[in-house]
């Protein structure tokens, strides 16, 4: 990492523009990347970094990984942001696999841009792979959380529908749950480990599929007195809805 963030400075200094379009590539596991820079920047410019990190089946078709919210927040997000994902291995739920391609992700984004700080973006199962990303230490610079109907308590979604999915992304079975997802769920973390960094939750207490009482509330309610923890419940039905997904609160 620290020599690949290095090449990445070395480079930074002479004013050449930025790839003009999204920067695509397949990384070492086999899965799809895509990273998006802002125009109208130079590599003498520093950028934030949004990692995105969606739901379930958010990133498993084809190679090169588009994400289906990303459409709310492209053009706020040119400004001066950019934005990066990958297939993460599918429904990943924050594994192991998932953070080794994180790192990745963002050793290359490092490569070809100057990379500020990293905002890690989490949806629905992707709230637990975005903590998973802070809570195992996996990149530097993070300097806050944006969690959209987000999932915190992993075993709270094993019994409860789940349970395929998170033995395909952890390679367990219910005897060797526990051991297997030693150390990657959140709910089973100390609140030092969210280091005071803020996080802003956006998710309704009329979901169903994730509830927020079980999720996003008590992932608050935890951190309350440590972190500033913002909730903002937009009191409308379903899962995943259009108005959970908003640019101008991202921003």
């Amino acid at each position: 990492l620290i020599s690949s963030v290095a090449r990445g400075l070395s480079r930074h200094v002479a004013g050449t523009a930025l790839p003009a379009k999204s920067y695509t590539f397949v990384n070492s596991y086999g899965q799809g990347n895509i990273i998006k820079l802002p125009t109208g920047y130079s590599d003498a410019t520093p950028i934030p970094l949004v990692l995105i990190l969606d739901g379930v089946a958010g990133g498993r078709k084809g190679k090169e990984t588009k994400t289906s919210t990303s459409a709310a927040y492209d053009v706020r997000l040119s400004n001066g942001i950019a934005m990066a994902k990958s297939r993460y291995h599918g429904d990943s739920y924050g594994s192991p696999k998932c953070m080794a391609d994180l790192l990745e992700l963002y050793q290359k984004a490092c490569e070809i841009a100057p990379i500020g700080a990293v905002i890690l973006y989490g949806n629905s199962m992707g709230g637990i792979a975005a903590q998973n990303c802070l809570l195992t230490n996996t990149i530097p610079s993070v300097a806050g959380l944006y969690l959209v109907d987000p999932t915190y308590d992993l075993y709270q979604r094993y019994p409860n529908g789940r349970a395929s999915e998170i033995n395909a992304a952890y390679d367990c079975t219910s005897a060797t749950y526990a051991a297997k997802t030693a150390g990657y769920d959140p709910a089973l973390r100390h609140w030092s480990e969210y280091r005071g960094l803020p996080i802003h939750i956006r998710a309704s207490s009329l979901d169903t599929s994730v509830r927020l009482s079980l999720h996003g509330q008590k992932l608050k309610t935890y951190l309350g007195e440590h972190n500033d923890v913002t909730l903002f419940d937009t009191q409308t039905a379903g899962h995943n809805i259009a108005d959970r997904f908003d640019g101008e609160d991202l921003m």
